[in-house]
């Protein structure tokens, strides 16, 4: 009989181990398994967030782009020696002007997601690009007045566009460096 109770503890007792480590096992599984979802919530929420930053700084960049462009055209038009057609410097104008008016807007909208770099060069930006359609305006009339050309007038455009040149490339830079292009 003393092995019959023996026999009977150690199994009862196995039993209840077992029992318990079938508990734990599954409490275990079930905080693992809550673990990952929580982490693939968290992966999924940054994910949307890379995406619609990605999609937002592929947009400045062709905004920049553009806009540096066009500051460009009209420089080029100003140092060849030929007459200034007033209607294509007034479409260029319309063209850096809307550029502009594209990146204010982008600027108050998509704030919360640009990182303070980026934003301050394109604020910047969008401070420098009205003095360089002023400074065009100026230059033009300038010329189709019929002064004398002044060279200061040039130089101060050329200054002008050589920020817009250095934003352009700095920007470029820092969206290729933060979606990692480069």
């Amino acid at each position: 009989m003393e092995w019959k109770i023996i026999f009977i503890s150690i199994v009862s007792s196995s039993f209840v181990v077992t029992l318990i480590e079938f508990f734990i096992k599954k409490s275990y599984e079930k905080f693992l398994d809550k673990k990952i979802e929580d982490a693939k919530e968290e992966i999924r929420k940054k994910s949307k967030v890379y995406d619609f930053q990605f999609n937002t700084y592929i947009l400045f960049e062709e905004l920049v782009y553009r806009a540096r462009n066009t500051a460009r055209d009209i420089k080029t038009q100003f140092e060849k020696s030929i007459p200034i057609d007033h209607n294509t410097i007034t479409e260029l104008i319309s063209k850096l002007d809307a550029f502009n008016n594209a990146i204010v807007e982008l600027l108050y909208e998509k704030r919360a997601i640009l990182s303070g770099k980026i934003f301050a060069e394109l604020h910047d930006l969008k401070n420098i690009v009205p003095e360089l359609i002023y400074i065009t305006k100026k230059v033009e009339k300038e010329i189709i007045s019929g002064k004398i050309f002044v060279e200061d007038a040039l130089s101060a455009y050329r200054d002008v566009y050589e920020k817009v040149d250095k934003l352009h490339d700095s920007i470029n830079n820092f969206i290729q460096n933060e979606i990692r292009v480069k």
